[in-house]
């Protein structure tokens, strides 16, 4: 009796975590931080991650320590554009 319920208690167990699986995603993450010249960190830059491909835009900012996130972007080619005021703006592609 003591194995029988062991081995339903394992299989419980194996039915409940292939089921928290996620699946898999095709999206990545992109961040960085925004400094000048001198390495100090930029909050409030204005960030935008454009699609070569399709033209879609995202926009973000970077926060206190400045850093900046674009959570779910999808495979391809893009350009970054970092805006500040007081500085020129940046342009990676």
């Amino acid at each position: 009796m003591n194995m029988r319920f062991l081995l339903s208690l394992a299989a419980v167990i194996l039915l409940f975590s292939a089921a928290s699986l996620d699946a898999q995603n095709i999206t990545g993450v992109l961040s960085g931080t925004v400094k000048d010249p001198a390495g100090a960190v930029i909050p409030n830059a204005e960030v935008s991650l454009s699609n070569q491909a399709t033209g879609a835009t995202e926009r973000s900012a970077s926060n206190v320590s400045g850093i900046f996130v674009f959570p779910s972007v999808l495979p391809g080619r893009y350009t970054l554009d970092v805006t500040v005021s007081g500085f020129r703006p940046y342009q990676i592609r």
